[in-house]
């Protein structure tokens, strides 16, 4: 159960700094983020291949954060089944600690 708790905190801990990249990421590539300075370059720089760099650093940059999102979603399977598993051994543990009370106390009603 110790080690079950443990791994949930490390996951926990793990997502919440991997979210913080990815939401910046989301916001510098929404409808109003600071993705679009970048096309007014492509318009005044006159250097065609200043924008094709620009492009396949961000094609890549945007591959690295869609990865670090697949590992976000793993990282959240792990954490649901982890839990799962502490909820499952939390109730069988309870259930054997009720079991045995109520065992003890058939018990010792006999005697």
């Amino acid at each position: 159960m110790e080690w079950t708790q443990q791994t949930i905190k490390l996951l926990s801990q793990l997502l919440h700094t991997l979210s913080k990249p990815i939401k910046a990421w989301e916001s510098f590539c929404s409808l109003n983020g600071d993705i679009n300075y970048f096309s007014d370059i492509d318009l005044f720089s006159g250097r065609p291949k200043l924008s094709q760099r620009r492009k396949l650093a961000l094609g890549a940059i945007s591959e690295i954060f869609e990865t670090l999102q697949g590992f976000e979603q793993t990282l959240l399977v792990l954490e649901k089944s982890c839990s799962k598993s502490a909820d499952l051994v939390g109730h069988k543990t309870s259930s054997s600690t009720q079991h045995f009370f109520r065992t003890s106390k058939v018990i010792d009603s006999c005697s």
